[in-house]
């Protein structure tokens, strides 16, 4: 005769489980150390931002390892990945806002290493605030550049652009995180998806198994398969997009009394050399200073990117470096105000 299972028979099983998989994990973290995320996202230091998406969470710190590297991350309490500075500044200081993603942001390098402390340490007038964020495009820079970078009152501000700022400024999505986006209509930018919905219980849940877990996190790997292969380069208002983004940056700053300049990181896809060529073209019309920084990359005594990784390694930033510091004598920043 078939009898119905009691509640407490149901529940010595599910105990069971819980108590199998958590001996499970706690060996798998033990003997399987490689099961457990890397990068960025696994270092714990973002959080969800309505405006652009995600941001660094203010005080936050943590270790920032993939294959070929482990570095130390500690955000500042104004979600910079930088030195603490006063909002208001200091009288006799000249101070340079730096934007970009992950290059300008000192991927895979300590935080002396990267190309803002590199040059500001050079000049105790100079404050260089470093507001690079591992992943943002240009939509996301000029949000903050606009809405939050101004207040600290800089005499310039510097972007670094990476050709794959072309695919981040189109796309609604980025590394499993909804972000705002600009679309172009008859030449003038509309802005979309502000405020940007924070996860909910079902992809927060996600998030944690993919990052707090390894057990489940590799049950997760393999239900999703092997990654889709990379996209195919961007469409054909990719340039233009990134341009008119650029020349709204360049009026903000304008009309708050700072320079604005571009430095452009060289792409090594013969189509994204060629977009990055019409954005030259483009920034030219508009009268944008922009740097090269593929002749000075070509420079180098050896390896300028990290092992596994082709962001840069500590002898990438310090030509990237002595581009920027050039470019600011050449501006008259480096002399005190």
């Amino acid at each position: 005769m078939r009898t119905t299972p009691r509640p407490l028979d149901l529940l010595l099983l599910l105990g069971s489980i819980l108590v199998a998989l958590a001996g499970a994990e706690l060996a798998a973290r033990w003997l399987a150390p490689q099961w457990g995320a890397r990068g960025i996202a696994a270092a714990g230091i973002m959080r969800h931002d309505p405006l652009l998406g995600w941001s660094q969470r203010p005080g936050s710190s943590g270790v920032f390892a993939l294959e070929g590297f482990a570095v130390r991350l500690a955000i500042n309490r104004h979600g910079l990945r930088d030195r603490d500075y006063p909002v208001e500044r200091p009288p006799g200081t000249r101070r340079v806002l730096l934007l970009g993603d992950s290059f300008a942001w000192g991927y895979g390098v300590e935080h002396e290493e990267t190309v803002d402390e590199l040059v500001e340490r050079r000049y105790p007038h100079l404050e260089l605030i470093n507001a690079a964020v591992a992943g943002y495009g240009n939509d996301q820079e000029l949000l903050y550049l606009a809405r939050r970078g101004l207040r600290w009152r800089p005499d310039a501000v510097m972007l670094f652009f990476h050709p794959n700022d072309f695919a981040n400024n189109l796309s609604g999505e980025q590394y499993g995180y909804r972000k705002p986006v600009f679309r172009l209509r008859r030449g003038a930018l509309e802005l979309h998806g502000v405020p940007v919905p924070a996860p909910g219980l079902v992809e927060r849940a996600a998030s944690f198994v993919r990052y707090r877990t390894y057990v489940p996190r590799q049950l997760l790997l393999l239900l999703e398969g092997p990654p889709p292969p990379p996209p195919p380069p961007p469409a054909a208002p990719a340039a233009e997009l990134a341009a008119a983004l650029m020349v709204e940056m360049a009026r903000h700053c304008r009309e708050a009394g700072a320079d604005f300049g571009v430095f452009l990181i060289p792409a090594t896809d013969v189509e994204l050399a060629r977009r990055l060529a019409e954005l030259a073209g483009r920034l030219d019309r508009h009268r944008i200073p922009w740097v090269d920084l593929a002749p000075v990359l070509a420079q180098a005594n050896g390896p300028i990117t990290l092992p596994h990784n082709n962001h840069w390694n500590a002898r990438g930033h310090r030509l990237a470096a002595a581009a920027l510091e050039g470019e600011l004598r050449a501006r008259g920043l480096l002399e005190p105000p």
